[in-house]
């Protein structure tokens, strides 16, 4: 009855208000008192329904109260429904998660190949963005190594000009690009590589991040033996031309993972995966490598500067070299301070500063290093990249650095 006298007194002020105020007014004010009056009634009707089983309400419940038992096996259910949604909507915002970073990896990550189809010899690639004078600009980064290093292998390597593949928004986009810049295999092992302006609106480059620590947690994309996959990785040690990481890759689905990115948490561009080593006590043992992202920016100042850009080559602490960009170390001689041979060693296909570093520090009466570098350069047109190690090498040069006096004595 209460309901019935209310809807009728907003009848009334409904009339009322379109006499006085105008129909609008009326009819506002009559809905509001009908939801008042609604609101009022089924709030009494959930208190009588709720006070049987809560004992809340000082007016007797009607019906037959609830039952404890009932009420706890009904709470158990929807507790466990609630857990069973929540459970599915974190493995929801996983997927999301993994979806928006697929994406954003499409215009960051390539496919590498001499010929355009079929993919015959895949290799990887990345994207990424820096500055030169102020000016921002957009470059693609391969491994060296995987253009042709002889002429029995040239037809299965990356030449100057290649062909990459992007997934972009779900469809598959096909770029000619160019090397423009390079660094030694055995050094750097990165080659710098140009797309067309009008190409790249449609690339998402990665920031760089010079720095890495140990323990860091990282993680990598892209297409080994021509499948395309993402691998975490950890950083195991760090030196100053590159750091060492678990690769949990099987050995033979590595071949074609150079040149993919090496990202931290936040998807920064941290390093270019350049090779692994293979452990005798197993596969699980292997260790990743990767060159710092920070010797990109030399690359490209060597772009803008017809080949040259400098870089220390920094060993324990000193800087035995002030090396080209496309320099490479083929023989470290220690001596003592009457020049007699100490030590020596030849890195026929990669500088390992591990070594020079330990016989530094291992051998009391050193005092002078002697560097001896070498340059890479193009054959037969951009064919072929190679690292001449012959006698009559005219770009053989003879760094000699003090350990004492801590300084480069001469360059011959």
């Amino acid at each position: 009855m209460r309901y019935i006298s209310l809807c009728v007194l907003a009848l009334c002020m409904c009339s009322y208000g379109v006499w006085a105020q105008g129909s609008a007014a009326g009819k506002s004010l009559a809905r509001r008192l009908l939801d008042n009056a609604k609101n009022s009634s089924y709030q009494n009707a959930a208190k009588r329904f709720l006070g049987a089983g809560q004992g809340a309400s000082s007016r007797p419940a009607v019906g037959k109260p609830a039952n404890n038992e009932d009420a706890a096996a009904v709470r158990q259910s929807l507790e466990a429904r609630i857990a069973s949604l929540r459970e599915k909507n974190q493995s929801l915002q996983a997927q999301i998660n993994a979806l928006k970073q697929s994406g954003r990896l499409d215009g960051a990550t390539f496919r590498a190949s001499e010929k355009d189809e079929p993919f015959a010899s895949v290799f990887s690639g990345t994207v990424f963005k820096t500055k030169y004078h102020g000016k921002e600009e957009i470059f693609g980064v391969v491994a060296a190594h995987t253009i042709a290093p002889d002429v029995a292998h040239s037809s299965q390597a990356l030449h100057k000009n290649f062909f990459v593949v992007m997934h972009i928004n779900g469809q598959r986009k096909r770029f000619p690009v160019e090397i423009v810049q390079i660094s030694a295999p055995s050094m750097l092992d990165m080659a710098l590589v140009k797309f067309r302006p009008e190409d790249e609106a449609f690339l998402t480059p990665l920031t760089v991040q010079p720095t890495v620590r140990k323990g860091e947690p990282l993680y990598s994309h892209g297409f080994a033996s021509g499948e395309e996959m993402e691998v975490p990785r950890q950083v195991l040690e760090e030196s100053y031309l590159s750091f060492r990481t678990t690769i949990p890759v099987p050995r033979e689905k590595r071949p074609g993972f150079c040149g993919s990115p090496v990202l931290n948490a936040r998807h920064e561009l941290v390093g270019i995966h350049t090779g692994s080593v293979y452990e005798k006590a197993g596969e699980s043992c292997d260790i990743g490598f990767a060159m710092s992202a920070k010797f990109l920016d030399v690359l490209v100042k060597a772009y803008h500067n017809d080949g040259q850009a400098l870089f220390p080559l920094v060993v324990d602490g000193h800087v035995l070299a002030n090396m080209n960009v496309d320099e490479y170390v083929s023989v470290v001689t220690i001596y003592d301070d009457n020049m007699r041979q100490l030590w020596q060693q030849g890195f026929d296909y990669k500088f390992s500063q591990s070594k020079v570093e330990q016989a530094i520090r291992s051998i009391p009466q050193a005092r002078y290093v002697l560097t001896t570098t070498r340059r890479a350069y193009w054959e037969e047109d951009g064919k072929i990249l190679t690292e001449n190690r012959s006698r009559s090498d005219k770009t053989k040069k003879r760094y000699k650095y003090d350990l004492w006096e801590k300084q480069i004595v001469s360059v011959k």
